[in-house]
C-alpha cells in the first residue's frame, strides 16, 4: 500500500515539473531605456554579473554588456540568465544612478 502511495506521489511531482514553461532569458542584455550621453548621471555600462548566481568574486568569470554606454537612473536591464528566485523570468537589474542593483 505504501509503495503505491509513494509511486503516485513521485509521479505527480515529476509531472508537475514538466508543466512549467521554460525561462526565456534574452540572448543579450536588454534595457527598458535608451543610453544617455557619456558623463550624465547614471550607470556606466550594463550590470556586471557572473554566470552562476552568487555575489561577484574573482573566482567566477564576470560579464558586462555595453561597457561604453551610460544608462539613466531608473533604467532596468534583463540579462541572459534565468532568475533563481522567480520561475521563468530572466535576472533583472535597475540603475540607481550610480550602479546596478538586482531586483529581488
Amino acid at each position: 500500500m505504501w509503495r503505491l502511495v509513494l509511486v503516485i506521489a513521485v509521479t505527480a511531482v515529476i509531472a508537475g515539473c514538466d508543466d512549467a514553461p521554460a525561462c526565456r532569458a534574452p540572448a543579450h542584455t536588454t534595457y527598458s531605456c535608451d543610453p544617455i550621453p557619456a558623463g550624465g548621471r547614471g550607470c556606466v555600462g550594463g550590470p556586471v554579473w557572473s554566470t552562476v548566481y552568487s555575489t561577484i568574486d574573482a573566482a567566477r568569470p564576470q560579464h558586462q554588456d555595453d561597457p561604453a554606454l551610460t544608462f539613466p537612473q531608473g533604467c532596468q536591464a534583463s540579462i541572459p540568465e534565468c532568475s533563481p528566485f522567480y520561475r521563468n523570468e530572466p535576472r533583472a537589474f535597475t540603475c540607481d544612478g550610480t550602479g546596478w542593483s538586482e531586483l529581488l
